[in-house]
């Protein structure tokens, strides 16, 4: 896609449908991205990977936003880690409007990490 990175390359083996529709991720990407950048800025939209469909149907080829040097987070070193995290976090923490009740960014609560706000109860 243009002079951006590519990420990493998929194959469509895993696939899981989101949504009401079923859609699979690199389908409805556009749309989720759109909203992102909408609701919290070019900055947290920037930090998602966009997916490609390879025209031979076979595959998906995630790129970066951004042109320029993509390192694994992994081969990043302490220093250079915190500020990755802390970019990601300076985004979500200014951008998401929370209540005064318990709140977060991960899936089940979680003491002191953010969670996206389900309590875990199952009815």
């Amino acid at each position: 896609m243009g002079d951006r990175p590519t990420l990493i390359l998929t194959t469509r083996l895993g696939v899981r449908p989101l949504g009401v529709r079923g859609e699979p991720l690199h389908a409805v990407a556009g749309q989720l991205l759109a909203v992102i950048r909408r609701r919290l800025g070019d900055g947290p939209a920037d930090l998602l990977a966009e997916p490609q469909l390879r025209e031979s149907g076979d595959g998906i080829d995630w790129y970066a936003a951004r042109s320029g040097t993509v390192r694994p987070f992994s081969d990043l070193n302490d220093t250079e880690r915190a500020a990755a995290l802390s970019t990601i976090d300076g985004h979500l923490i200014k951008k998401i409007r929370v209540g005064s009740g318990p709140h977060g960014l991960c899936v089940y609560p979680q003491p002191g990490r953010y969670s996206l706000g389900h309590t875990g109860v199952f009815r």
